[in-house]
């Protein structure tokens, strides 16, 4: 078993302890009522397992630059692949800035992202920047 094997199993035993399960909404195009002239997007629904933080300046390295890159109220998601915790979910393709991540009552807009992916196979967890 190889240093990753057992970092991929932490990461997935870390989830399974501790679960919070958020819905991720994607927009995947959509459909043109000529009638009333909207266009109207297609969204796809999949539940996954999250951890949420909250995000400071310090944590980014911005804390004597006043509303940088981080503002009040902005959170930070580590989201586990659908396919990682169940074998038969769908990999997400994620868009920053049209897909939005809803947890409880509260809907955030995916700002940034990045996927934790060292072997280049499939990612082990995705690291979100969300903001309200």
């Amino acid at each position: 078993m190889s240093a990753w094997d057992d970092f991929g199993n932490s990461v997935l035993e870390f989830f399974r302890d501790d679960p919070l399960t958020v819905t991720y909404i994607q927009t995947t195009g959509g459909t043109q009522n000529y009638e009333t002239g909207e266009y109207v997007p297609t969204t796809v629904e999949t539940p996954c397992q999250a951890i949420m933080l909250d995000l400071t300046r310090n944590m980014s390295g911005y804390s004597t630059k006043f509303g940088l890159l981080i503002t009040y109220g902005d959170k930070e998601a580590w989201i586990l692949p659908p396919e990682r915790g169940d074998k038969y979910g769908v990999p997400l393709v994620i868009t920053p800035g049209t897909d939005k991540i809803v947890v409880g009552l509260v809907t955030y807009t995916v700002v940034a992202m990045t996927e934790i992916n060292p072997t280049g196979s499939s990612a082990v967890v995705y690291n979100m920047m969300l903001r309200r």
